[in-house]
Order: C-alpha cells, then sequence, then structure tokens
C-alpha cells in the first residue's frame, strides 16, 4: 500500500510527493507552513459563500485542498506551471474525496509580462529563470529549463472572472514582478485579500510600497518567520 501523509488538518498527500526537509518540518508541527496556516484560515473564513480563491504556485496542492475542504462553495483557482506538481494536485484532489471539476487548475505561471519564458525545474524552489533580473541564479548544465507559459495578473483576474476575493502566491522570489503586472489589478482593487510569501527582505519591502501605494492596508508584515521558510506578506483593500 503506497503511503500517504495525512496533516492534522486532515488534508493528505502521497509521501513521495514530499522532499526530506519537508518531512523534518512535519514531526515538528504538522501542517505545512505553521505561522501561515492561521492567517490563511481565517482570511479563507472571511470570503463569501461562491467567492473565489486564487493560489499561483499552487505546487501539489495543500492550500487548494485546505481552502475547498473549509468552504465547499468556494471558487478555487490554481496556477501550476511545473507539470510534476501538477499531476500531483491532480492526484490529491482525489486522494482528498474531490473530484477534479471542483478546482480550475492551469499549467502557467504568472509574471510581469505575457509570454514564454524559462523555467528552472527544483521542484519547490522552481521558479521562473531571473538572472538577467538581477537576482543571482547560478544554475548549472544540468539544470533542468524547461519554456513555460506565462500570464500577468491583470491577465490572470480577467480569466478566472474580475475579481478575486483571496490571492495567495509563493513564487520564489518574483512576488514583485507579479505585482507589478497587475497595475490595473492594483488601482482598481480586484483582488480584495493577498498572501504573500516572501524570499528576500528587499522583495518584501518592495511588495509592501508597491501595495500601499495603492491603498492596500498591510495586516500582516513578517520576514522573520520560525518555522517555514518564507516570509508572510498579508494585505487587504481599503
Amino acid at each position: 500500500m503506497e503511503l500517504i501523509h495525512t496533516f492534522s488538518n486532515g488534508i493528505k498527500v502521497y509521501d513521495r510527493h514530499l522532499i526530506p526537509v519537508q518531512r523534518e518540518r512535519y514531526k515538528k508541527n504538522n501542517v505545512h507552513e505553521a505561522e501561515e496556516e492561521e492567517v490563511f484560515l481565517n482570511y479563507v473564513h472571511a470570503i463569501p459563500e461562491n467567492g473565489c480563491f486564487v493560489n499561483i504556485g499552487a505546487a501539489i496542492g495543500y492550500y487548494c485542498l485546505l481552502a475547498k475542504k473549509v468552504s465547499a462553495s468556494l471558487r478555487v483557482h490554481a496556477f501550476e506551471p511545473l507539470q510534476m506538481h501538477y499531476d500531483y494536485f491532480s492526484e490529491n484532489i482525489l486522494l482528498n474525496g474531490f473530484q477534479p471539476s471542483d478546482f480550475h487548475i492551469y499549467l502557467e505561471g504568472v509574471s510581469s509580462q505575457a509570454g514564454q519564458v524559462s523555467f528552472l525545474n527544483r521542484r519547490y524552489g522552481s521558479r521562473i529563470q531571473i538572472s538577467k533580473e538581477g537576482l543571482d541564479d547560478q544554475i548549472s548544465e544540468a539544470e533542468d529549463v524547461s519554456l513555460i507559459q506565462v500570464i500577468t495578473l491583470n491577465q490572470l483576474v480577467e480569466k478566472v472572472g474580475g475579481y478575486v476575493d483571496l490571492l495567495q502566491m509563493d513564487v520564489q522570489s518574483l512576488e514583485t514582478k507579479i505585482l507589478r503586472g497587475g497595475t490595473d489589478t492594483l488601482k482598481k482593487q480586484l483582488v480584495k485579500r493577498f498572501i504573500i510569501g516572501t524570499h528576500r527582505e528587499k522583495i518584501h519591502q518592495s511588495c509592501i510600497a508597491l501595495l500601499e501605494k495603492f491603498s492596500y492596508k498591510i495586516e500582516v508584515d513578517n520576514y522573520e518567520t520560525v518555522d517555514q521558510a518564507d516570509g508572510i506578506l498579508c494585505a487587504v483593500a481599503v
């Protein structure tokens, strides 16, 4: 029988989907990201009936599955450009008793401009190649690099229906670029709430400045997290 990991909140994933550092972390606190989960659940509970949740960098589907478990009427849209994680997410949907039709999963990424970009396959550290953007990507000749399709945040919001109650992203240092591709979205406040996993302090501060520029209120500002790898930045339209 295949090994299954069951989190404290009841979400299940296949053990082969996990990496060693995650298994060790879950021994201490058996949720994916202990500090982010409480905020996430509070925000999901605040979404109205038939509301819209978007997850950029959905990986194997943990937060999408949790959101749907908490709010059955929620419209869940997941963007995940890594084929492996897309497939794992699909497996976990069935494992948790849902149907594929309960989720909208898109095999594409999100960036500042639409088109095709190089994508580094690093499992949970996978991301768009960003060495030309001034961030130091050390890429070996053996690195698994592929071309993926990306859209902008403005296009994403239009694609999912024109308004998002909660948008969560974990995009490995692309946070500011994604927000910059959503100027119209931010100006019109077409996303009610953001939860952003930040991966560099400079990016964390840049995201704060950009969100505040468009009259978002910062509700959680925690770059120095203890029990997870990335910082947490949460904002709400006011």
